[in-house]
């Protein structure tokens, strides 16, 4: 078993702010949908709506980005503290699995047996 001890700070924001991001452009997409919904019947005049959803596609992402980018920032040494106080998080791992080729440090040698072979003879008949 393999113990997470320790998370990158900066790796970790950058996972947060792009995860975030995207999450940011599916909303907005969602959002420019309803909007477009909603001016069909006339309660917005159409040229508001397409310009709100328009704009919620490009600064959704923008602002969920950077939020998740801090968030990052701020709880990842927070996370690391607690891992370093419970002593880590066991990870179970298969790396058998894709083209991962596991490499030993030390050099692989053909095994001597235990005990030496004896010669039997064999009568013939």
């Amino acid at each position: 078993m393999a113990k997470l001890k320790r998370v990158g700070v900066m790796k970790m924001a950058v996972f947060l702010g792009l995860s975030t991001a995207f999450i940011g452009l599916v909303l907005g997409v969602f959002s420019t949908i309803i909007t477009s919904l909603i001016s069909l019947p006339s309660y917005l005049p159409a040229k508001t709506s397409l310009i709100t959803g328009y704009w919620s596609i490009l600064i959704l992402p923008i602002v969920y980005g950077i939020l998740g980018f801090l968030t990052g920032l701020v709880f990842t040494p927070i996370n690391n503290l607690i891992l370093r106080i419970i002593g880590g998080i066991s990870l179970d791992i298969d790396m058998s699995e894709g083209n991962q080729q596991v490499q030993s440090t030390t050099p692989i040698t053909q095994a001597k047996p235990a005990v030496p072979a004896r010669k039997i003879s064999v009568p013939k008949i």
